[in-house]
Protein backbone atom coordinates (compact mmCIF):
# COMPACT_ATOMS: atom_id res chain seq x y z
CA UNK A 1 0.00 0.00 0.00
CA UNK A 2 1.13 3.28 -0.85
CA UNK A 3 1.41 6.11 1.67
CA UNK A 4 -1.22 8.44 -0.12
CA UNK A 5 -3.63 5.48 0.12
CA UNK A 6 -3.10 5.33 3.55
CA UNK A 7 -3.53 8.88 4.56
CA UNK A 8 -6.59 8.93 2.40
CA UNK A 9 -7.85 6.17 3.97
CA UNK A 10 -7.32 8.04 7.32
CA UNK A 11 -8.92 10.84 6.09
CA UNK A 12 -12.30 9.19 5.41
CA UNK A 13 -12.22 7.28 8.63
CA UNK A 14 -11.61 10.47 10.44
CA UNK A 15 -14.10 12.59 8.73
CA UNK A 16 -16.71 9.50 9.18
CA UNK A 17 -15.78 9.58 12.83
CA UNK A 18 -15.64 13.31 12.84
CA UNK A 19 -19.22 13.51 10.97
CA UNK A 20 -20.67 10.32 13.61
CA UNK A 21 -19.76 12.85 16.51
CA UNK A 22 -21.71 15.53 14.97
CA UNK A 23 -24.52 14.11 14.18
CA UNK A 24 -24.27 12.55 17.85
CA UNK A 25 -23.90 16.08 19.57
CA UNK A 26 -26.90 17.19 17.33
CA UNK A 27 -29.03 14.80 18.49
CA UNK A 28 -28.59 15.35 21.84
CA UNK A 29 -29.36 19.06 21.51
CA UNK A 30 -32.33 18.12 20.07
CA UNK A 31 -33.77 15.96 22.83
CA UNK A 32 -32.20 18.86 25.36
CA UNK A 33 -34.39 20.82 23.06
CA UNK A 34 -37.22 18.99 23.46
CA UNK A 35 -37.27 18.24 26.75
CA UNK A 36 -36.75 21.92 28.04
CA UNK A 37 -39.80 23.04 26.16
CA UNK A 38 -42.31 20.41 27.30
Amino acid sequence: MKIKELEDGYRKIKFEKDLDNFMTDKAADDIIEIFNTH
